[in-house]
This record gives C-alpha cells, sequence and structure tokens, in this order.
C-alpha cells in the first residue's frame, strides 16, 4: 500500500512539474515566480524581418550583407528562385525563409535538406548546417 501511494505521489509530482515548470522553479527557491516562468516557456520565438534577413545571408553566403533590406531580399530571391516577387517586403522574407529552413509540421523537406541529400550524393558527407 505504501509503494502505491508513494508511486502514485510521484507520478503526480512528475505531471505537475512537467505541465507546469514554473511550479518546479518556484519550489526550489528560484526568484522567478512561477506564474512569469509558465509565462516566459509559452511565449512564442518569433524573429524580425531583418533577423531573418541575416540568418538567410549567413546560411546562403556566409556573411550578413550590407545594405538596404529591400535590395538584399531582391538579391537572395533572385539567387534563389530565379527571380524576384513582388508581394509585400513582410511576406517576402517570410515565404523566403520558411522555403529555406522548412515550413513546421509540414512534414515536407526543407531547401537545405533538399542541398544536403544532393551533396551526400556526391560526396558522401555533407558540410551545410544540420536539417533540424
Amino acid at each position: 500500500m505504501k509503494q502505491k501511494l508513494l508511486t502514485l505521489f510521484l507520478t503526480l509530482t512528475l505531471t505537475v512539474t512537467s505541465a507546469f515548470p514554473g511550479v518546479a522553479l518556484a519550489a526550489a527557491g528560484d526568484e522567478i515566480s512561477a506564474s512569469a516562468a509558465i509565462e516566459a516557456s509559452a511565449a512564442p520565438k518569433t524573429m524580425s524581418a531583418s533577423e531573418k534577413m541575416g540568418a538567410l545571408e549567413v546560411t546562403l553566403y556566409g556573411t550578413e550583407q550590407a545594405g538596404a533590406l529591400v535590395s538584399r531580399m531582391d538579391s537572395l530571391e533572385d539567387d534563389v528562385y530565379g527571380t524576384i516577387t513582388t508581394d509585400p517586403i513582410l511576406n517576402r522574407v517570410d515565404n523566403l525563409y520558411d522555403y529555406i529552413n522548412g515550413y513546421a509540421g509540414s512534414g515536407e523537406a526543407s531547401f537545405l535538406t533538399k542541398l544536403n541529400a544532393v551533396e551526400w550524393q556526391f560526396t558522401e558527407s555533407t558540410a551545410g548546417k544540420k536539417p533540424y
């Protein structure tokens, strides 16, 4: 009977601390409040358009380029798609970023994964970023 109660208690504790990480932090004596920890862990990790542009340029060119956002985007689209689209700049950045890094939950391989597969076919090794 004691073993069942102990198992039940440990299972409940694990469930609560997994579902609400702020409770575990507050119980450990951390200075962050439980509600702040829960909000921070649930907050989406978003990147600004300029951060996405920098990440794309580092991925494709090895370094972030200088200049206006629109001209840099034109260069990226021309290099990747072979044409320049006419969508609003923020949509263009998001579309290219998703195309290069993969669409979350789509189940389709990203451009980088496909590029790594081609590289593997020729050299049996990959030098590119890991596809995850």
